[in-house]
């Protein structure tokens, strides 16, 4: 393995010596490869359709996107930078018992992370990444709950052997409360096992798990379906399914993406 630690954004990797092409598409599961120095990465959504009438409040709630750019700059070998805008999304709630509904649509929110790769960049059966971020409450009105909040990711994968791969990551967040102004407490797990088909094509299955310390709070429980498809070495279309498990999870999320690597 080539020793590439003296590239950096303003002395960008050589082609020859770039790692091979691993977006955080399709999965919840942010990967702990970074983007080689001195290249660019987008991934996105195309279309993101998210449905929920099963919950405690009686409220069925359609939101739908197009386009949530994930926007990736490699600084060093093992650290990149990442923007995540949402330059339109469109909501309607509706009262099960009432009739009543409401509809905003607009931008949403912004979120800065630092991926930084700890173990396994280049190689190896092993990686493993810490992300901290910052969620900017750019939101237009009744899109975001106008609040700064923040958090830290720790993914990691491990290579299973027969082509299999299984991927964990828990997180911490600092979340704005349900029903006051204050900050509580919030963690993530994501389980995810994913095995090549054909050629180019991958398939994952996952599971989510969302906690918050706060009143009110319930566990958030989805099961995930989703596969990924090389089109070049340096482009990827995805699309994938989850299913609310808990009344506190969405019903159903759909959503078909591509990631490209300049």
């Amino acid at each position: 393995m080539p020793d590439k630690s003296a590239y950096t954004l303003f002395n960008p990797t050589p082609d020859d010596q770039m790692r091979a092409f691993a977006p955080d598409r399709p999965t919840k599961i942010t990967g702990p490869t970074t983007v080689d120095a001195g290249h660019f990465q987008i991934e996105t959504d195309i279309f993101n359709y998210t449905y929920d009438r099963r919950n405690d409040q009686r409220i069925t709630t359609k939101s739908s996107l197009w386009f949530d750019p994930t926007l990736k700059l490699g600084l060093t070998n093992d650290i990149d930078a990442e923007v995540t805008l949402t330059p339109y999304l469109k909501s309607r709630a509706s009262d099960q018992r009432s009739g009543d509904s409401t509809q905003a649509e607009g931008i949403g929110d912004t979120v800065l992370r630092l991926k930084i790769n700890l173990e396994g960049n280049d190689g190896g059966d092993f990686a493993l990444a810490v992300l901290p971020y910052v969620k900017l409450p750019t939101a237009a009105a009744n899109l975001g709950n106008n609040q700064l909040e923040a958090g830290i990711l720790l993914p990691m994968t491990y290579a299973l052997g027969s082509d299999f791969t299984v991927a964990y990551q828990t997180s911490v967040n600092w979340l704005k409360d349900n029903f006051d102004n204050g900050l509580h407490w919030d963690f993530q797990n994501t389980l995810t096992l994913g095995h090549p088909v054909l050629e180019r094509a991958s398939v994952f299955v996952e599971l989510f798990h969302e906690i918050g310390i706060d009143k009110g709070a319930r566990s958030i429980i989805t099961a995930d379906l989703a596969a990924a498809y090389l089109l070049t070495d340096n482009l990827q279309i995805d699309a994938g399914v989850n299913f609310g498990i808990t009344r506190a999870a969405p019903d159903t999320n759909i959503y078909v993406g591509i990631a490209l690597r300049l």
